[in-house]
């Protein structure tokens, strides 16, 4: 039963890898013919919290205008914009002056372990050491 279990376990992961492979070599590819990287909208910015293990992405959302009331453009956000970004979930919605426009902010999980790589920062010594 507990062999099971962990077959299972492994069958999802080797899935989840066989997905991010493929999506590697997608971006790859089109790196290599000189295309443009496959994006739905212009991202703002894309980050990483290591806190919360959520990968967040930022976009602009110039087909929303900007002085559309804050609930319709929610509105549009969910029923437009939202399905064209799966799996991700909305997290924020603001009115860029910057764009002139809305922002979307989207999250995922992404469970990425990043401590380890820097417990012996105190040991070496860096740059701004004197």
């Amino acid at each position: 039963m507990q062999e099971l279990e962990h077959l299972k376990e492994e069958i999802k992961f080797l899935e989840s890898e066989k997905k991010r492979l493929s999506e590697l070599i997608g971006v790859w590819r089109r790196k290599a013919q000189e295309k443009a990287p496959r994006m739905a909208q212009e991202v703002v910015s894309a980050s990483y919290s290591e806190r919360d293990k959520v990968h967040y992405v930022a976009y602009r959302a110039p087909d929303i205008p900007a002085d559309l009331p804050f609930k319709e453009a929610l509105r549009e956000v969910a029923e437009v914009f939202m399905p064209t970004v799966t799996p991700y979930k909305f997290s924020r919605l603001a009115l860029s002056t910057h764009y002139e426009s809305w922002t979307v902010t989207v999250e995922a999980p992404l469970n990425v372990d990043m401590s380890n790589r820097f417990n012996n920062l105190d040991e070496e010594k860096t740059h701004f050491d004197s």
